[in-house]
């Protein structure tokens, strides 16, 4: 898909990390720790992924092609017919599930957004950053569907590139898009130092809304962090607070990031319920919703280290069977970030 005048695509090709022999030592070359509940489904795949490398989950993604994994049929439409409204031409929102926007005329209810289901019946909303011409729209949305929390996985501009506009006031500001008034009401207990949170009143006709929003900001475009405890505490938070309302996530494209940070609940859920889940099928499960969730293999094997870390903070692992893993993780993403530099 050629990209639109004055848009850059956000598909990009990915480098895979370099052979060094101390990455592959450990996890591959010595027999897994027990799980503390070895009977639990959750263990026996958590044995699966300590059984071997990050290097090779690396690998894993490219060699079975799993780039390509996409549903079957769908339609893309309303997202061909409304283009000043896309944030990149090569991130597609699919008619199956895109969010329409309530109270509005069909000419006027598209925001490139879609709404993904967790096997537990719970609802995320996977958007785009917000552009300029989309900024009323992102606001209209998070009112309608009376979504109490935001959860900001990017910087307004990464690398001199803009990766969303700023739809949320500074503290004791109030900024107005159309006919909604976003107030800044106060900063609520951060759930690490690097995650600010922020709540706002939103007022909009009749209606006003509160919603919180939690700004993470050390993820950048493309990459994953090298430590996943701020992302597992933030999950956390973010599932305890919202109850069962809708949660709305999003990036830049809302595709990688964005799914990631759910993915790590529903890969949770689903290796739960499934003896035989495969990470495979979990990607094939989130595109048929959010149309190419989770961007390369670094986001595939994130996925994997932070359902490790995730488990092992609530006592179904022991944190020291995983430590192997987690270091042989960090040496990887160091070398992949050595190089970009």
């Amino acid at each position: 898909m050629k990209a639109s005048k004055g848009k850059k695509n956000f598909i990009r090709e990915e480098q895979a990390p370099e052979n060094h022999k101390e990455d592959e030592a450990g996890p591959s070359s010595a027999q897994p720790q027990t799980p503390v509940d070895d009977k639990d489904n959750r263990a026996r795949f958590a044995k699966q992924i300590l059984s071997t490398t990050p290097k090779k989950i690396f690998k894993e993604y490219k060699d079975n092609e799993m780039a390509k994994i996409k549903p079957d049929n769908y339609t893309y439409l309303t997202y061909q017919r409304n283009e000043e409204k896309n944030r990149y031409p090569d991130i597609l929102c699919i008619d199956e599930t895109r969010v329409v926007l309530k109270e509005r005329e069909a000419t006027n209810d598209y925001i490139h957004a879609s709404w993904v289901k967790l096997p537990n019946g719970r609802k995320y909303i996977c958007t785009q950053g917000p552009l300029k011409e989309t900024l009323e729209d992102f606001w209209h949305m998070i009112v309608t569907e009376k979504s109490p929390v935001i959860v900001m996985l990017c910087n307004l501009e990464e690398q001199g590139e803009s990766k969303c506009e700023r739809y949320y006031p500074k503290e004791g500001k109030t900024m107005t898009f159309g006919k909604y008034s976003v107030k800044y009401k106060k900063d609520l207990k951060c759930v690490t130092p690097e995650i600010p949170v922020q709540q706002y009143v939103v007022t909009g006709g009749s209606s006003t809304h509160t919603v919180t929003h939690y700004l993470c900001q050390s993820w950048t475009d493309h990459a994953c962090p090298i430590d996943p405890t701020p992302i597992i505490k933030l999950l956390k938070k973010v599932i305890a607070e919202s109850k069962k309302d809708v949660i709305t996530v999003h990036c830049s494209a809302g595709i990688g990031r964005t799914a990631t940070f759910l993915g790590i609940e529903y890969a949770t859920l689903r290796a739960q319920n499934d003896p035989d889940f495969k990470m495979e099928q979990l990607l094939k499960e989130l595109r048929s919703q959010r149309f190419q969730a989770v961007q390369g293999g670094t986001q595939y094997l994130f996925l994997h280290v932070a359902i490790l870390q995730l488990w092992a903070s609530e006592g179904l692992l022991k944190p020291e069977s995983c430590e192997t893993f987690f270091e042989s993780y960090r040496k990887v993403m160091n070398h992949m970030v050595a190089r970009k530099k």
